[in-house]
């Protein structure tokens, strides 16, 4: 997130690293997560349907994985594209039980933010990336419309913020609408403040962007 520049042969249109080619829209069943995913963050101001946080907002599509499955080392290789192309927040709405160090030392060494979703396996559940407690890493859990934590969300990934994720109403595969649940939503949600609080102050380090969001505050 945050206009990545193209850098040498490296394509901005984004990777699909599960297939290996830059097709990163398969299929309406395979792809729905990821687009509603996206709407939450930057869908367009067009008197349509929704509004996306950051609207003005570009994403780079890093598919790593087919339907709910996929591989660690193509999950590193997608931050590897984005530091390329100098990406600046990376929406991780995924997370798997294991610790896996070799993900954890590459987001931790990235120089971006990560804005992961908790999880949503209920109470005692850990998820990670969202888990690894990294400084440079915003775990969210998902709460109501009426600010009350869901019964979904993992207390195990020690949520560093909560945003709505209950009944979510945004864009699907297929030029539709859909409602939907999951800290995925509410990662979405984050990562579009992410990206308004990175336009607002352009030199913002990113500690100080992890730091503004978990506590509620920025110095210009």
């Amino acid at each position: 997130i945050n206009n990545p520049e193209l850098s040498g042969s490296i394509d901005s249109r984004g990777y699909n690293f599960a297939d290996d080619n830059t097709t990163v829209y398969t299929s309406a069943t395979e792809d729905a997560h990821g687009t509603e995913v996206a709407g939450i963050i930057d869908a367009a101001d067009n008197s349509q349907g929704i509004i996306g946080i950051a609207p003005k907002t570009k994403i780079l599509p890093l598919k790593f994985m087919k339907g709910t499955t996929g591989y660690t080392s193509d999950a590193i290789d997608a931050i590897e594209y984005a530091k390329t192309l100098g990406v600046k927040i990376m929406n991780c709405s995924f997370g798997s039980s294991e610790f896996n160090f070799a993900l954890k030392d590459e987001m931790n060494s990235a120089g971006m933010l990560f804005v992961c979703a908790a999880g949503n396996n209920g109470n005692g559940g850990v998820s990670y990336p969202a888990a690894f407690g990294l400084s440079n890493v915003i775990s969210v859990g998902a709460v109501d419309n009426k600010g009350k934590i869901a019964d979904f969300t993992n207390s195990g990934s020690t949520q560093d913020v909560y945003a709505p994720g209950k009944d979510i109403l945004t864009t699907a595969a297929g030029n539709t609408y859909t409602t939907v649940s999951g800290t995925s939503l509410s990662a979405a949600y984050v990562s579009g403040i992410a990206a308004l609080v990175s336009e607002a102050v352009p030199t913002i380090r990113t500690d100080g962007l992890a730091l503004a969001i978990k506590n509620g505050t920025v110095q210009k």
